[in-house]
Formats: structure tokens, C-alpha cells, sequence
């Protein structure tokens, strides 16, 4: 949901003057988390460090006894966040096995992990992973939840987005947090708002933007959005040059076949016969350059990889759902002239005769 439009972010550094002790700095996130949602028009406020979208993560190395021996000497790298107990709901996160954070964190000597599925997996499985110590750049933590995997790279983010930690706010407190506020309307009219109301909690801190998700996701991702559309325009003009050359060309051969198809007719062709035929012709032609451009594309498609979210190259509901489309504007194309043919009447022939 965190990329919906309905979300702002802001990034948040608690100054000494407002919070001088550090270990004092959860029960401050605390009071900045419950007087921002009493402000009118505030949902939910979820709290992290650093802050998503990114476009670089906070990475580090992951090692657990017994895991891989392909990554046993260096770890695997993973993306790590820092966040507060009600971050996952916030944003959405679902729960798949375990725990989340929660005030048994914040007493315990031992620090807490959440892990994402993917990485869990890699452990042995969701339950496998759970209570499983871990150590993140040789500091130790137990696995208390395993959550889904999450996007926050972006669907071109790199591979060091590929697996997720989070780890408890309530243990690793910092100065610099970033609040993720749900709103009500339109976010771009609370940015002000919230931005005064941050100024009031607390005076000596600074507040670097207060901005909508959405906003800054079109930012981030201008490049990949850019390709994408450029992409479409050639494709849809390709299409739109595909229907009307088929239309034209048809049309061409039905005046030019005119005597042929009245004498047709005149000997005892039905309408039916003519329109099929017609139609027959130009599917024909389509499917012989439907069948060229599928080879080509799958031969181009790994070029275009890096664009795709969520969809694999070989998905058959794309490759479906593309033939189907093309069948069907075709088929238009086809029937225009198709059915002027079948309108024909056998006079005809002798007039052009």
C-alpha cells in the first residue's frame, strides 16, 4: 500500500536539543508517531529507518550456521531496515509466519530479526527460520517473524534489494527516522499540515521534506518510466501501421476482384461465402506476420527483462493476451472490407466489364 496515493513521507533527524539522550530516543518516536495521528485527516503512521522508495539500500552481511556452503566464508548480502513495531501493518506487510515486533523487543537482551520470505527460504523454510540465530555483520539476533517479500528497489532495483532484514527500532534506536503517513485525500494537500505539525513536536529538529509517495516515486523511476512509454508509442503506432496496411490492402484487392465476386455470386455464392473468404485472406497474411514478429520477440525479449515487473519473460498469459489483441484488431481490419465485398451484387460485374 505504500505506493498507493494516499501516503506522504518525510525524513526526520531528532535533534539533541529535543531528545538528549539516546536511549530516550523510541519513547520520543513514540510521541512523534501519536501526535502526528491525531492530526485531522491521519490514518496510520509507520515509522523506519532510513526510508523507501530508495534508490541504493543499507546493505549487509548475513551468515547462520549450517547455511550454504556457497556463502558460508562472506555471507549473503541483504537489505536492512531499522523500523518500529507497527511498520509491517502500516505498509501493508503481510505476516507469514512468527511474529511481529512488539514490547517484548524493547526488554529483551537478545536482538530480534524479522526476515523477508525469500530469505527465509534460504534458511530452510519459514518455520525452519524461526528462532534461528543469525548474525548481521557479526552482530548476533534471533528470527522472530518471517514477513513477504517486498519491492522496495523498485522494479529495476538491484540484486542487493533481493532479500530483506528488519530489524527492532525499540533496540537500534537513531536520530534520523523516516515517518510514512496514510492520509485521508489527496496527499499533496497535507504536506503543509504535517510539516507544521513536525515543526511543533519537536522545534529544535530538522525536517528535511514532507512530500507524497507518489510524488517521489515518479521521480526516482523517470528513467524506467520514460523507456516504458517511449516502448508503447512504437508499439502502438506499429499496430495502429499494421491494421491500416491490412485494411488497405484488402480494400485494394476487393475493388480490383469486384467482377470476380459478383460473377461469384451471380453463379450462387452467398454472402457468408464471400465474407469468409475475404476475412480468410487477410488472417492469413496476419497470422504468417503474427508468427514472424512472436519469433522475433522472443528472441529480443531478454533485452526488455529489465522492465518488467512481476511478469516473466515466458508468462502465457502475456504471450496470450498480446496474440489475442493482435488476432483481434486484425480481424477489424479484415471484416471492413470483408463486408463491402459481400455487398456486391452481380450487375456489378458487368459494369466494370
Amino acid at each position: 500500500r505504500w505506493l498507493a496515493y494516499h501516503l506522504l513521507h518525510t525524513f526526520f533527524d531528532g535533534h539533541a536539543e529535543d531528545v538528549p539522550d539516546e536511549s530516550a530516543l523510541p519513547a520520543f518516536v513514540d510521541r512523534v508517531e501519536a501526535e502526528l495521528m491525531a492530526e485531522p485527516g491521519v490514518r496510520d503512521v509507520a515509522l523506519l529507518w532510513p526510508t523507501v522508495p530508495m534508490p541504493n539500500p543499507v546493505t549487509g552481511r548475513l551468515a547462520w550456521p549450517e547455511m550454504p556452503a556457497a556463502g558460508a566464508a562472506d555471507g549473503i548480502m541483504v537489505s536492512n531496515y531499522i523500523v518500529d513495531d507497527g511498520f509491517f501493518d502500516g505498509l501493508d506487510v503481510p505476516r507469514v509466519a512468527g511474529r511481529l515486533f512488539d514490547s517484548r523487543d524493547a526488554g529483551s537482551s537478545m536482538r530480534s530479526a524479522v526476515v523477508g520470505q525469500s530469505l527465509a527460504d534460504l534458511m530452510g523454510g519459514s518455520n525452519d527460520a524461526l528462532e534461528r540465530e543469525i548474525s548481521l555483520n557479526g552482530t548476533a539476533y534471533r528470527v522472530v517473524g518471517v514477513v513477504g517479500d517486498t519491492r522496495f528497489g523498485g522494479p529495476d532495483g538491484s540484486a542487493d534489494f533481493n532479500h530483506q532484514i528488519y530489524l527492532s527500532y525499540a533496540q537500534i534506536p537513531r536520530r534520523v527516522v523516516s515517518p510514512i503517513i496514510e492520509v485521508d485525500g489527496n496527499p499533496a494537500d497535507y504536506a503543509q499540515q504535517l510539516n507544521t505539525a513536525l515543526a511543533r513536536i519537536a522545534p529544535g529538529s530538522a525536517v528535511d521534506w514532507v512530500e507524497p509517495v507518489d510524488e517521489f516515486i515518479g521521480w526516482l523511476y523517470r528513467d524506467s518510466t520514460f523507456r516504458l512509454a517511449l516502448v508503447a508509442a512504437f508499439a502502438l503506432s506499429a499496430l495502429a501501421l499494421v491494421s491500416v496496411g491490412l485494411y488497405a490492402g484488402l480494400a485494394q484487392q476487393v475493388a480490383a476482384a469486384t467482377p470476380e465476386i459478383g460473377l461469384r455470386k451471380a453463379m450462387g455464392a452467398s454472402n457468408l461465402n464471400i465474407l469468409s473468404r475475404v476475412v480468410g485472406q487477410g488472417l492469413r497474411v496476419s497470422i504468417t506476420g503474427l508468427g514472424a514478429g512472436l519469433l522475433l520477440g522472443a528472441l529480443f525479449i531478454r533485452f526488455l527483462e529489465g522492465m518488467l515487473h512481476g511478469v516473466s519473460r515466458a508468462d502465457p498469459s502475456a504471450w496470450l493476451a498480446t496474440i489475442g489483441l493482435v488476432l483481434a484488431i486484425a480481424l477489424t481490419a479484415c471484416l471492413l472490407p470483408a463486408r463491402r465485398a459481400a455487398r456486391v451484387e452481380p450487375i456489378e460485374a458487368l459494369h466494370h466489364e
